[in-house]
């Protein structure tokens, strides 16, 4: 457990000692590394244990974030200025006094569609949810973009490394969390892990892992990309394209490990824009279905979630173990998750055909927004466009995710986030909006160069009334594995019958099903799958 030394927090790893720094109470470690530096021959190779140091470490900085291009979703939800570096892999910590523990742990896994966002922001500062919940709370950076998800199986130091680096980063954060918390006052086998958007996907994966899941008790997905991840076929084709832009012939595929950082990062953000699909909120260089990390079985798993299934269908292979074991889930997603990407300028004032023809191009028929707009009245084509994407790539698939969990003996608790902070909000209850009522952190929030536009309008009250209620769920849950506490109404469990959702709001109340007629819709028209 953390000690006090010269008036800064001890603690030992199996890689070696460190000295953090006090928060009030709070023992706070930041930039510790959790892996080798993924640099040279091992850019692209699968993580590594980190050698160790002597002497000890000091870990009173945050480490750079991975390298990575400006967030799609910045003016949203707001832009922090911060280092990169690919020496990017490590952690930090915010520990409850030790004398009380030992305190059950979160790992927290942030979000960014496997392209940006860091552990190491402001926005994702752990000390509210510690020090409110008594939590030792964990945030970790991982490789994204091409760094953390190209299909190199030339440069992979084993079949794992070929692709989903940045997973296998992830996985190797929580082996370390499992090693190492104890030394601060926390409990290895009370660890939950939760994420957001990207970072919830990830922990889909890990949760039907049979290597990783043993590592975790709990599990919180705050609106998860829960769709299929991409084909070794068309993860093939996104690396033929990425060398194409740097002239790199097939055979000279090795030359990837010298290029420049800037080089291969506009070649990435060229090569993304090549293989973009509208509405999808995860670009094209993400998960891939590998048959190593993410195996054929998980692939059929993320491919039922997002095409549809249907009464009767079944999950194949892991999936229904692990449901088996009894793990907790906390799912949930915002009510309008895709007003932060359609409300922007370039789409927001979008005419009724241009809609539908960019619908048509991700698939979905002229009925599909017929059907919404009746349901809809009076909303803008770019809102009618943003239900039926939050739909899609949201809603749905986390419905029926945790309807197959409960189904197989899993515990499941389903929650919907409808706060916005005025009635005109562009963005309504847009993706990412949670967050902060998460972390309970709206200081850090604002402090940011840019601010969130989607937070523009809101009242500290409220806030903070929200956020109580919020976190508190979450440490309930992080404690117990019931989300419920006394500043809520009961909250029942979902299952495949009743998938019962409490709805956050300023007025937050449980729904009975309150998602029937979107269900019944999406199971009625062929013309969504």
């Amino acid at each position: 457990m953390a000690e006090r030394d010269d008036n800064a927090p001890l603690a030992r790893t199996t890689a070696g000692d460190l000295r953090g720094r006090w928060d009030g109470e709070l023992a706070v470690f930041r930039g510790v590394p959790f892996s080798a530096a993924p640099v040279g021959e091992l850019r692209f190779a699968a993580p590594r244990r980190h050698p160790g140091w002597t002497g000890i470490r000091d870990a009173g900085e945050f480490g750079p974030c991975a390298t990575q291009p400006a967030s799609r979703l910045e003016a949203v939800m707001g832009r922090v200025d911060f280092k990169q570096s690919e020496d990017c892999l490590t952690l930090s910590v915010w520990a409850p006094p030790a004398c009380d523990g030992p305190y059950p742990v979160l790992l927290w896994i942030h979000g960014g569609g496997f392209a940006t966002g860091s552990g190491s922001w402001a926005f994702y500062s752990g000390q509210e949810l510690a020090r409110n919940g008594r939590v030792v709370v964990v945030t970790a950076n991982y490789r994204l973009g091409a760094l953390g998800y190209l299909f190199v199986p030339e440069l992979a130091n084993n079949a794992a490394g070929a692709a989903n680096r940045g997973l296998l980063d992830q996985v190797a954060a929580l082996n370390w969390v499992y090693e190492n918390i104890a030394a601060f006052g926390g409990d290895p086998e009370a660890i939950t892990i939760a994420g957001q958007s990207a970072g919830g996907a990830a922990i889909a994966a890990m949760m039907t892992d049979r290597d990783s899941r043993w590592l975790f008790k709990r599990a919180i997905l705050q609106s998860p990309v829960l769709g299929p991840p991409t084909s070794l076929d068309e993860a093939a084709a996104i690396t033929d394209h990425l060398l194409k832009v740097l002239g790199i012939a097939r055979g000279q595929i090795a030359e990837l490990r010298s290029v420049t950082i800037d080089h291969l990062l506009a070649a990435q953000i060229q090569t993304s824009k090549k293989f973009a699909r509208f509405g999808a909120p995860v670009g094209a260089i993400q998960q891939v279905a590998d048959g190593a990390v993410i195996t054929d079985q998980r692939a059929g798993r993320f491919e039922s979630v997002q095409t549809g299934l249907k009464p009767g269908d079944e999950l194949i292979g892991q999936p229904r173990d692990a449901a088996g074991t009894g793990m907790a889930v906390l799912a949930g997603t915002t009510r309008d998750e895709m007003d932060a990407f359609l409300m922007q300028e370039h789409v927001r004032y979008t005419s009724r055909q241009q809609m539908i023809r960019m619908l048509e191009e991700a698939g979905l028929a002229e009925s599909v927004f017929d059907d919404y707009a009746a349901v809809l009245p009076g909303r803008s084509p770019a809102k009618i466009a943003s239900a039926i994407l939050t739909d899609q790539h949201f809603r749905i698939p986390t419905l029926r995710f945790l309807s197959e969990w409960s189904g197989n003996k899993g515990l499941a608790y389903l929650y919907r986030f409808d706060w916005q902070p005025r009635p005109d909000s562009r963005y309504g209850a847009c993706h990412c909006i949670d967050v902060p009522f998460a972390m309970n952190n709206l200081g850090d929030w604002h402090s940011a160069p840019v601010p969130p536009a989607m937070l523009d309008g809101n009242k500290q009250s409220e806030f903070d009334a929200l956020a109580q209620a919020f976190q508190r769920a979450w440490i309930a849950f992080i404690w117990s594995g019931n989300p419920g506490h006394d500043g809520l109404p009961s909250w029942v469990e979902c299952n495949a019958s009743n998938l019962n959702s409490m709805q956050f709001d300023v007025d937050t109340r449980m729904a009975m099903n309150p998602d029937d007629h979107i269900r019944d819709l999406w199971n009625s028209s062929e013309q969504l799958w």
